[in-house]
């Protein structure tokens, strides 16, 4: 089983396949997989979209990064970040993960982050249709789109240590990530 001294966290926009792409490597890795959004539904006790219409966005990004900062902290009571023989640990994180400064410095500093690529296109594609996306709750998508990548894709590259275009093959996007996380392999 290849380890890691840190779990590996993936990035990017909606729709680029974190959560997949999450499962195939950890499965690839022997490890084990978690998402982030899963993890804040879990702590709240409510699905994403009834945390946004209750308490708005702000709340939500409050929650996303205490779940963030008790995942990633090195003391954390997450039994696959306490017992380093569970890792390797993969974590998809939301799309809007990367907007808090200190998110980024939590995931730069404690984790191996990879960026998920997606361009607008092909994203708008892909979520057009997805009403469990509060942050595309609105009557143009593709502008809505366009308007958060022009913002995140400068985040998730000041973060990443290797940006991988999802607009592949799941084989082809997995092998990719395994090519960059081989040199942090721990012994």
């Amino acid at each position: 089983m290849s380890t890691f001294t840190k779990p590996i966290f993936l990035v990017g926009p909606m729709g680029a396949g974190k959560t997949t792409i999450g499962k195939l490597l950890a499965q690839s890795l022997s490890g084990s997989f978690l998402d982030h959004d899963d993890y804040i539904i879990e702590q709240a006790k409510m699905s994403i979209p009834d945390i946004f219409a209750k308490y708005g966005e702000a709340h939500f990004r409050q929650l996303e990064h205490e779940c963030l900062a008790s995942l990633l902290n090195p003391n954390s009571s997450y039994e696959h970040i306490k017992k380093p023989d569970t890792m390797p640990l993969v974590i998809a994180g939301g799309g809007g993960i990367a907007q808090r400064a200190d998110n980024r410095e939590l995931i730069k500093e404690h984790s191996l982050c990879l960026y998920l690529y997606l361009d607008v296109e092909h994203q708008y594609d892909r979520v057009k249709d997805d009403t469990n996306r509060p942050m595309i709750h609105v009557s143009d998508i593709k502008t809505r789109l366009s308007d958060l990548f022009s913002v995140r894709d400068p985040q998730f590259r000041e973060i990443a240590l290797s940006i991988i275009d999802t607009n592949n093959d799941k084989e082809s996007i997995v092998n990719q990530a395994l090519e960059v996380l081989e040199p942090f392999k721990k012994n």
